[in-house]
């Protein structure tokens, strides 16, 4: 079972990386292979992109909607996200 530790963890990775490439995350295929791990990946990027602070709390809510630091996101599909409030 994934623990909201875990999806924190992989956002926050994928935030550190900032701009490089997707390859450079060592877990990529962890990561692809399990959705809310996927997510918690994409939104570490899309915080990073969109200028936001790093992730701190990463969790699940409902279908693919995600709480991450006091906002509600909502994953569509791979790399694409938006900020529900």
């Amino acid at each position: 079972m994934i623990k909201a530790s875990d999806l924190s963890n992989i956002a926050r990775e994928a935030y550190d990386l900032g701009a490089g490439a997707p390859e450079q995350n060592p877990r990529l295929a962890q990561v692809r292979a399990n959705l809310p791990l996927e997510v918690a990946w994409d939104i570490g990027r899309w915080m990073f992109t969109t200028g936001r602070s790093r992730p701190v709390d990463v969790h699940k809510t409902r279908g693919t909607t995600y709480n991450v630091n006091d906002m509600l996101v909502l994953w569509r599909s791979s790399g694409v996200l938006e900020r529900l409030t």
